[in-house]
């Protein structure tokens, strides 16, 4: 089929199929979004054709999630009928959400879910490669709408795998759906038969290594991390244990695979230094600083190996779960020091891995984008500032005695002229009730005055 469009000075001549690969390949070799969207003029102006359309819905990807989805906005009003048009806009939502900021919210434009509800219908009437391209795409399309989808994303990759039971796209498919839902047995078994049938990706072994965390499988984690290289051997917690240089995490209050349906979003956010000990987990060294984020200092959190953003050369990996709730003895400190790091510093003479984390000094709040570590972001804020009073936690592991805490702090501080420090919590602790009442008094203070 050919149709007609305008060329030059009213010269017209038929786009065929080899000029819609022309167009198509345009849009490919375009530098950027806007020089995409110029390209892909042509099968704009022709939408109403079949085979135009479908070229279309191949280019969502290249067009960012805006336009994108303002082209997807017209391929359904018009195709929302064809599955080949359907099964591409189902495909393209991997381009059309942020993939790589796997606790964010499902996407609010109800356009998506009015895709997911047009695959769900195909499917009953496609047959043949028709039917598994409309399976396919609603797999990708419902994954993408977070916990609400979970049931007809989990259809559609069964449903593809009895078709397909030997295809290894399909059972990589659905390990990563089971991995994001934090089902890891089952993302384990999916990833590794994706592997048994052929799957040679680095993403198939990624993501075994993960599930197998998830799972508690040690031996096929570290099976997983060595084969991609990895120098790692069994420890601590019955997992695999390496040398890795400290990852940064954007830890979240609810990660994807801990949510529902009816409460699909994040909430708190902070981004956190984690101890790295495998590929995907490790230990936060950093007291958080929001209490409702339900993680803490010493809590050992699993990641996800895809960054969700970058600051500076150094990655920030999405929270994938919380593997271990370590139960570290926290309290709330204020203080006063004479040099900047003064209160940081009395971690040194601390017991075992013991902490002072002075908030004030270690904590910076961030815009969204650049929190996410968004390239181009381009906002200034504030610059560490040196503080004479601080505020932050003090943590110490669960099996310390309050009363040798407290012993070893009052030591340090001993040795630290001018400095100070209020901790009524851990003198209360500690079965000092008085001093606990002084020093409730003195936090109240400094906290004025913060």
């Amino acid at each position: 089929m050919a149709w007609w469009r305008r060329e030059g000075r009213g010269l017209r001549r038929p786009l065929d199929a080899n000029g819609i690969a022309a167009v198509l390949q345009a849009v490919r070799d375009a530098k950027d979004v806007d020089a995409a969207w110029a390209a892909a003029a042509p099968l704009r102006a022709a939408i109403e054709h079949t085979d135009a359309a479908i070229a279309l819905a191949r280019c969502l990807r290249w067009f960012g999630p805006h336009r994108g989805v303002e082209a997807g906005r017209s391929l359904l009003a018009r195709h929302g009928d064809r599955p080949a048009v359907l099964a591409r806009l189902g495909r393209a939502f991997e381009a059309l959400t942020d993939i790589d900021d796997l606790n964010a919210p499902p996407p609010p434009d109800p356009w998506f879910a009015e895709v997911v509800a047009r695959l769900a219908q195909a499917v009953a009437t496609s047959t043949g490669d028709d039917e598994l391209a409309v399976l396919d795409g609603l797999a990708t399309g419902a994954r993408r709408l977070g916990r609400a989808g979970d049931a007809i994303a989990e259809r559609a990759h069964a449903a593809l795998l009895s078709r397909e039971p030997t295809n290894p796209d399909h059972h990589y498919s659905a390990g990563l759906y089971f991995k994001t839902r934090g089902r890891w047995a089952e993302g384990q078994a999916a990833n590794q038969r994706a592997i048994d049938l052929g799957e040679t990706g680095e993403a198939a072994w990624w993501n075994l290594g993960i599930c197998a965390t998830g799972a508690g499988d040690g031996a096929t984690a570290l099976a997983a991390w060595q084969h991609l290289g990895q120098k790692v051997a069994l420890g601590r917690f019955g997992m695999p244990d390496g040398r890795y240089p400290a990852a940064h995490v954007r830890v979240a209050q609810r990660p994807l695979a801990e949510r529902t349906a009816q409460c699909d979003e994040p909430g708190v956010e902070e981004n956190l230094w984690v101890e790295r000990i495998s590929g995907c987990h490790g230990i936060v060294r950093v007291a958080v600083f929001a209490d409702e984020l339900g993680v803490d200092y010493g809590d050992v959190v699993m990641f996800d190996g895809a960054p969700v953003g970058y600051h500076g050369d150094e990655p920030l990996f999405p929270h994938l779960a919380t593997l271990r709730r370590q139960r570290y003895q926290i309290w709330r400190f204020a203080g006063t020091q004479t040099e900047p790091e003064q209160l940081d510093r009395l971690s040194e003479a601390l017991p075992e891995d013991a902490i002072v984390y002075p908030h004030t000094e270690q904590v910076m709040l961030l815009c969204d984008a650049c929190a996410k570590g968004r390239s181009g972001a381009g906002h200034a804020h504030t610059p560490a500032q040196a503080h004479h009073v601080v505020r932050g936690k003090l943590c110490a592991p669960p099996h310390l005695a309050p009363a040798t805490v407290l012993a070893a702090l009052d030591a340090a501080i001993a040795g630290a002229p001018g400095a100070q420090i209020a901790v009524p919590d851990l003198c209360a602790a500690a079965g000092d009730a008085a001093r606990a009442e002084v020093e409730a008094r003195r936090l109240a203070l400094l906290v004025d005055n913060t």
